[in-house]
């Protein structure tokens, strides 16, 4: 199968393969999802792909990402 855009094949694949990775750490579900939809979230934020973020948007992004938990 080839992909017309392969980028979003990319992502996908990319976070498939971190839940499963996690899955195989005994990771509860929970914690797993919370963690994907954080990157997807700062996916979203950027408007890039994780193969071109660059640390100007880490540095932005919790400021734009609500309150922390824990504190």
């Amino acid at each position: 199968m080839v992909h017309l855009d392969p980028a979003p094949a990319m992502f996908a694949a990319m976070l498939d393969g971190w839940a499963t990775q996690q899955r195989a750490r005994f990771l509860k579900a929970d914690t797993i999802k919370a963690r994907i939809d954080l990157v997807r979230r700062f996916a979203h934020f950027t408007g890039q792909y994780p193969w071109q973020w660059q640390a100007q948007e880490a540095e932005e992004f919790p400021a734009t990402s609500g309150p922390v938990r824990g504190r």
